[in-house]
């Protein structure tokens, strides 16, 4: 420690001491009961002025260390979709600007990435944090990635930026900063959307909830955001149930960052907007991520597989019924194929969607249309072997034709009650294999040895013999 310190300490103990002199000469020397008491007020208003100065200082300086004599600029930065699914919904978090520091608030940050990751989204259990980051690194890695970044100063005065920055740093310290994640209603967007709310005093939650209700639902937003992402959106699309079907206002759609984006540039404060003119840092090179008739390749899909099956099925139907004789000798491989692999995805998809609804804490994926569709019986499709009795045949076709009628009550009353119809593709799905499943058991039923006996016998009966003809004759 140098002289200077040294002096501006004992300076400081010096005059704290100094306070405390009259009461220390009370205590010692009581002469005068009039100077006692004018000591011990003056010790007395001395203490109660220096106390709040003393309580004060601490907080300020927690407040906003390194920008207590400097002015702070915050930003919204949006970050474009990128290649990788995490990246196709966008991302949002705030910058703090001053003269010796430049840091990103990133609210959206999750430790298990890849197959890990998505398992814990579905499953409910996915914790992401907050975390304060230098901007100018965050950029380069955002442009190695090809992702658009454009900035969006607040304007708002410096109370209020330092209120921002006291609630972001709030929300990236430990413990307080782990959320439990869910896509559509805790996010980065919706971290953001709170952090905001909380310095206007309520102003983005008035702001956006007086919008004019939309006929957009989270379906639309999903089919939009994965539209390029097909094996993921055909999980979504056969998985998640009737809540993502519900038609939705702004307020719930801001979950998303370029929706959230949209209506702050709206927001206005008393004399301003809330947001200033934007700048671009970077935009992206490549073909968009997002958007796009990507989604109907899927219902399509699905058709021209349900055509082909199940053309294919009656067709061949048709030929035993033209040709009885020979159609025991054709092979009958593809068809125990359709049949097997329709069995197995109906059974495959139900049960996923059982134990997402038994083990999950999303509620999208709580309730999946397949419950309606789908029934764990469908275990016994997978009894019937083609030396299987005709009798065990004609039960299989029994519980398909019982299967269907059964769905086709449940989506009705479904329907009626919740007013939502069912997403064209699970209607597909569902069609295709129950569908398949029941043809390709009627052309099995056909195809048995003893259906072929009878039919051979009704259609070619046997002469009676010779002799007989030649008794009955005579």
């Amino acid at each position: 420690m140098d002289d200077h310190q040294k002096n501006k300490q004992r300076v400081s103990s010096f005059g704290l001491m100094s306070l405390f002199t009259p009461l220390k000469r009370l205590s010692v020397r009581p002469t005068h009961s009039g100077a006692a008491l004018r000591y011990l007020f003056a010790s007395s208003s001395l203490l109660l002025i220096l106390f709040p100065l003393l309580a004060i200082s601490p907080l300020d300086s927690q407040a906003a260390p390194g920008y207590k004599s400097q002015k702070i600029n915050a930003e919204v930065i949006y970050i474009g979709p990128g290649d990788s699914t995490y990246s196709l919904f966008g991302h949002v978090a705030i910058r703090i600007k001053s003269r010796d520091k430049d840091l990103i608030y990133d609210l959206g940050i999750t430790q298990f990435l890849g197959t890990k990751g998505l398992s814990n989204i579905a499953m409910g259990r996915a914790l992401f944090h907050g975390e304060v980051r230098s901007f100018p690194k965050m950029l380069k890695s955002w442009q190695r990635r090809d992702r658009d970044v454009t900035s969006y100063p607040l304007q708002l005065d410096q109370p209020s930026i330092k209120r921002l920055w006291r609630e972001l740093e709030s929300r990236v310290s430990q413990p307080v900063s782990a959320y439990l994640y869910d896509p559509l209603r805790e996010n980065c967007a919706t971290q953001l959307r709170q952090a905001l709310d909380t310095v206007t005093g309520g102003l983005i939650t008035r702001s956006i909830r007086q919008r004019a209700p939309t006929n957009t639902s989270f379906r639309d937003d999903t089919r939009d955001g994965y539209a390029r992402a097909l094996g993921v959106l055909t999980m979504i699309e056969l998985l998640v149930g009737p809540s993502l079907d519900r038609q939705r206002g702004i307020w719930a759609l801001s979950y998303r960052p370029q929706t959230l984006m949209r209506e702050l540039r709206r927001i206005r404060l008393v004399d301003r907007a809330l947001l200033g003119p934007k700048k671009l840092f970077y935009v992206r090179h490549g073909a968009p991520t997002t958007g796009g008739q990507g989604a109907s390749w899927i219902p399509i899909s699905l058709s021209c597989y349900l055509v082909i099956t199940l053309g294919a099925l009656g067709r061949r139907k048709h030929k035993m019924k033209s040709d009885p004789n020979n159609i025991h000798h054709q092979k009958m491989g593809w068809v125990w194929s359709i049949y097997y692999m329709s069995a197995i995805l109906s059974l495959l998809f139900t049960t996923l969607a059982l134990l997402l609804t038994i083990k999950s804490s999303w509620l999208e994926v709580r309730n999946s249309w397949l419950l309606v569709f789908g029934s764990p019986l469908d275990l016994l499709l997978l009894t019937l072997r083609p030396r299987s009795s005709i009798a065990h045949i004609s039960r299989i076709l029994s519980y398909l034709h019982c299967r269907g009628i059964v769905t086709l009550c449940f989506t009705a009353l479904l329907c009626l009650i919740m007013g939502l119809i069912p997403p064209f593709p699970v209607l597909l799905f569902t069609l295709m294999t129950w569908g398949a499943c029941l043809l390709s058991t009627r052309v099995i039923h056909s195809c048995s040895p003893h259906e072929l006996s009878v039919e051979a016998t009704s259609e070619f009966p046997e002469e009676p013999d010779s002799s007989e003809r030649s008794w009955m004759e005579l």
